[in-house]
């Protein structure tokens, strides 16, 4: 009788620990679920998918196309790149904005999707970009419209400015039991204060999978909500990166009878 109420009083405690392990893990689905928009951003044409701090929903619209006298397709300039910087952001894959408190209600905010799958395209042009040298360009060119210097190498610790590692999650988070956490490497471009006609901040996140070189810039208000950079943090841990290397579209061969299936489409708003 006393084992059988021993082994009773085991299966009763493994029963609590399951429960308990069951009510965490759908409180950690329920923040998520409460901190990121609805759906999932998925670019599978350049590797990429990613779910969206909320209050950031739909994609901004890509540049349109029309043709032209000679009937060939022209793209129109794109509208996503004439919101805040001076000259175009290099290798745009996609932007979102939102507004983070602002008292008129205007966006404020915006996420834009960058990566040098246009460089490895282009390789073989006279205009070639080495690809290798993506995210030093874009971080020079942020250095400059912020009028900030940052360090060559890598700090030990966050601050502005500067290039540091960040786990996302953190190897001590709640979080890290429920999803892989991922490597990036960030910079915070913050404008000095004798730079105070630029009222923004930065935040670039980059990451690598091969060849592919991609960052994910955040342009914010210098101050926000604890609870905002929580929701980000969340959505940084949805970002997967594959090496996924576009091909250009090749022209059918005249007299070519196309072979039968579906074809597959090009994404909504191509950021190249």
């Amino acid at each position: 009788m006393l084992v059988f109420l021993l082994q009773a009083g085991c299966g009763q405690k493994d029963y609590e620990e399951r429960l308990q392990r069951s009510r965490v893990f759908y409180e950690y689905l329920q923040t998520v679920q409460d901190a990121l928009s609805p759906g999932e951003w998925t670019r599978a044409d350049v590797g990429m998918s990613m779910r969206l701090p909320l209050p950031f929903l739909a994609p901004l619209p890509g540049p349109k196309t029309h043709k032209d006298n000679e009937g060939k397709i022209v793209s129109e300039p794109d509208p996503r790149q004439e919101i805040v910087f001076e000259t175009p952001l290099p290798g745009l894959v996609e932007a979102w904005e939102a507004a983070l408190g602002s008292s008129d209600g205007l966006p404020n905010a915006w996420i834009y999707v960058l990566s040098n799958h246009e460089r490895i395209l282009n390789i073989d042009t006279k205009e070639a970009q080495k690809p290798e040298e993506f995210l030093t360009d874009l971080e020079n060119e942020l250095m400059r419209f912020f009028q900030v210097t940052v360090p060559e190498g890598e700090t030990s610790r966050m601050g502005d400015n500067v290039r540091y590692r960040q786990t996302i999650p953190a190897q001590n988070s709640s979080r890290a039991q429920f999803t892989t956490p991922k490597d990036y490497t960030v910079i915070r471009f913050v404008p000095i204060e004798e730079s105070n006609n630029i009222d923004l901040q930065a935040v670039v996140y980059e990451r690598k999978a091969g060849r592919v070189q991609v960052a994910l810039l955040v342009l914010t208000p210098k101050s926000t909500s604890a609870a905002f950079r929580q929701r980000l943090d969340i959505a940084l841990e949805t970002f997967e990166l594959n090496e996924v290397i576009p091909k250009k579209s090749r022209p059918a061969s005249p007299g070519r009878t196309p072979s039968t299936g579906t074809a597959p489409q090009a994404p909504a708003n191509p950021g190249f």
